[in-house]
């Protein structure tokens, strides 16, 4: 016996809605459509790459990247994982969950080998994003003071002597002076010379030259090196020699 057309619609009708809500109940865990949840759709850069660093030195911005949905909405609660594919170093962490802003953020140590280094950072099977560094040699920390102690800031005529020797000290961190060591003399601009082009620490971590003015005048520079330490430069200005 057919029913009539009124309750074969309403089968129908109640057929489709009881599909419907087993579709929405489904989860994505294999990437498939899923009908009325948010997915992982997208994994964007948001900052950090291009950035030099210091081998063995923390980079000075973090690598962020951003989950977006389906809609291009940010995916709060995903899973990220950053990995470091070359270059060696080491990450604040190898996986971390986005934010309320879809975001997931670790920092980046170098290594101690120069040269590029790569940073991938993974959500789910997406298309994974790449973060390039370059390691640069590390900075070297001075082991020794090298301060001026006189002969700075003279005036001297064109081919005369300074009134006062040039005079550096040389000493630890901690101020004990540093005996026996060689400082360097080099005159960087305007001409002259110096008496010594080296001379060596006194038991006070002393050292002294004296510098003779060329002809031209104008600004000259002098600066003063030792192992160690930092150089220091003296700044002399020349004036015009008088006539005889």
């Amino acid at each position: 016996m057919r029913l009539p057309l009124h309750r074969r619609a309403r089968r129908l009708l109640a057929g489709a809605l009881a599909l419907t809500t087993a579709l929405a109940a489904c989860d994505d865990e294999d990437g498939g459509l899923t009908l009325g949840r948010a997915f992982a759709n997208e994994v964007e850069a948001v900052s950090g790459s291009g950035q030099t660093v210091a081998a063995g030195s923390p980079a000075a911005q973090p690598f962020v990247v951003r989950v977006l949905d389906q809609a291009r909405n940010p995916m709060v609660g995903a899973s990220v994982t950053f990995t470091i594919t070359a270059g060696g170093g080491t990450l604040s962490a190898t996986r971390t969950t986005t934010d309320s802003s879809g975001l997931a953020t670790v920092t980046y140590t170098a290594g101690t080998t120069t040269g590029p280094a790569t940073i991938t950072a993974t959500a789910a099977d997406l298309k994974p994003v790449t973060f390039q560094a370059t390691i640069t040699p590390a900075v070297a920390t001075p082991t020794a003071i090298l301060t001026i102690l006189g002969g700075n800031n003279q005036s001297v005529r064109a081919g005369a002597r300074v009134a006062v020797p040039l005079t550096v000290r040389l000493a630890t961190a901690t101020g004990t002076p540093v005996v026996g060591t060689t400082v360097t003399w080099v005159i960087t601009t305007g001409g002259g010379s110096v008496s010594a082009a080296t001379a060596t620490t006194d038991a006070s971590g002393n050292a002294s030259t004296l510098y003779t003015a060329g002809a031209t005048v104008g600004t000259a520079t002098i600066t003063a090196l030792a192992p160690g330490a930092a150089p220091v430069v003296f700044t002399e200005t020349i004036t015009a020699a008088t006539g005889g």
